[in-house]
């Protein structure tokens, strides 16, 4: 492939490139404390202003502020481009190779947190924009910035801003944060997310604790939710509440043959065959992953927090499902607490603790095809895979539902092995300078790009 001007560009800006990336790393901006997103929302503002006409630090009163960009482009198809500043907690620094926060340099890879998610987005597409107006001048069309700091908490604040400036944030397609590499090394493009609903069962047996010498007495509360929680699934872990899957659309052909085109999920984890939930081989193991609800018990815990010495008189459990499109998590929530009362587990209180609508958009638009094209100029010899869903979750159904547009995810720097979101998260270096051209590629690609309808 013969190099572009564009490659040329970012070959001679290399070291400067993965110093940015390397400086926004070393900003602790965890989902939650205030100090470190502050000056991450700061950092990226200062960024911003070099490549766009218009930047505006939002507030949005509790949450962290929201940074919006806008530069006019040559033609009038608007870009709507999402990403996130904050990060997951580090967790124990004991656990980690190198200080997460120090962005280090170890066998042609930055290890830190955040190096993947979401910081590699945020400096890779304001690199090239630049790089763009280096070479190129004014942008092919209208990009408008977005970046929230709250997105790993449920982006609280992010809906106001939104509704309140949707005549400034209508786009005809948005760039969200992107995907990653398959198992097969092959990059992923997806285009929906799904929902999550947290839900708290609670039970109380008891009017206080007792002695365990009164077991053969009392009933336990720990005993009676781990039944209730049981009874949700069956024992190939699909989901029997009545009615779950009503709403629930048919699967297109479409979606078949992406499905049909994907590798099935890296299991680094699996220590046997009863580790994996039971499938039918690799094709039904891809449809659950990828195209069916799911259910996960995060933990059953005493009220006493101990299970022998006494006989508890409260118990609770963390329930999470993941949704798919058209199931609505307060509806959800309605039938788990239907299918409690019916199988005898009437005095199970049930609470939502955190719901996200899924969203998913069409395989096919403008911005798709950009997308596509440009990930076979950087990976020419390895055909992209096409999620139609990702197993992730967001604030997606904002922006594709609220103001209707349409949002593709690229492929980005994020490998099976980078382990993403827990120690020694960590991002190639070549990754993220293909990722970079990959941005400049889907500018390309927009040359011709024409407004929706």
């Amino acid at each position: 492939m013969t190099p572009t001007t564009h490659d040329a560009w970012v070959a001679s800006e290399r070291d400067r490139l993965l110093e940015e990336w390397r400086d926004a790393c070393q900003l602790p901006s965890v989902a939650g404390e205030t100090s470190g997103l502050n000056a991450m929302a700061g950092w990226v503002n200062q960024r911003a202003a070099r490549v766009f006409d218009q930047v505006e630090v939002v507030e949005t009163g509790d949450a962290p502020p929201v940074v919006i960009g806008k530069i006019e482009g040559r033609s009038t198809y608007r870009l709507l481009v999402y990403s996130h500043y904050d990060v997951v907690s580090p967790g124990d620094p004991d656990t980690w190779t190198f200080d997460p926060f120090a962005a280090t340099v170890s066998s042609g890879a930055v290890y830190a947190r955040g190096a993947g998610d979401d910081k590699s987005d945020v400096v890779s597409r304001l690199q090239a924009l630049e790089c763009w107006l280096a070479t190129e001048g004014p942008p092919p069309c209208t990009i408008i910035w977005l970046c929230e700091g709250a997105e790993e908490i449920g982006s609280p604040g992010l809906q106001e801003v939104i509704s309140t400036r949707r005549e400034e944030l209508a786009a005809d397609g948005c760039l969200w944060e992107s995907y990653f590499h398959s198992i097969d090394g092959r990059p992923a493009i997806g285009y929906g997310s799904c929902g999550v609903l947290d839900l708290e069962l609670k039970l109380q047996r008891l009017a206080a604790d007792q002695h365990s010498g009164l077991s053969g007495v009392y009933r336990s509360a720990v005993s009676d939710l781990l039944q209730a929680t049981a009874s949700l699934t069956d024992e190939s872990g699909r989901i029997v509440v009545d009615g779950f899957y009503d709403a629930l659309q048919r699967l297109s052909d479409d979606d078949l043959k992406a499905l049909a085109d994907s590798p099935p999920p890296s299991l680094p984890s699996a220590i046997g065959p009863k580790s994996i939930v039971q499938h039918d081989g690799n094709t039904d193991l891809i449809r659950r992953w990828l195209m069916e609800p799911s259910l996960d018990v995060g933990g059953i815990t005493p009220g006493n927090g101990t299970l022998v010495e006494h006989i508890a008189r409260d118990a609770r459990a963390v329930v999470r499902f993941r949704l798919m499109p058209r199931q609505e998590p307060e509806e959800v929530a309605a039938l788990v607490a239907r299918h409690l009362d019916r199988h005898g587990f009437e005095d199970v209180v049930v609470r939502v603790t955190s719901a996200i609508p899924p969203s998913r958009c069409a395989l096919d638009s403008a911005l798709a095809r950009a997308v596509t094209e440009a990930t076979g100029l950087i990976d020419p010899l390895s055909r992209p895979i096409h999620h139609p869903l990702v197993p992730g979750s967001g604030p997606l159904h904002l922006i594709a539902d609220g103001l209707g547009v349409p949002a593709v995810m690229p492929p980005g720097t994020i490998r099976p092995d980078s382990h993403m979101h827990g120690p020694d998260e960590h991002i190639l270096i070549d990754d993220y300078l293909d990722v970079v051209r990959l941005n400049v590629g889907i500018l390309e690609r927009l040359r011709e790009a024409q407004p929706a309808g």
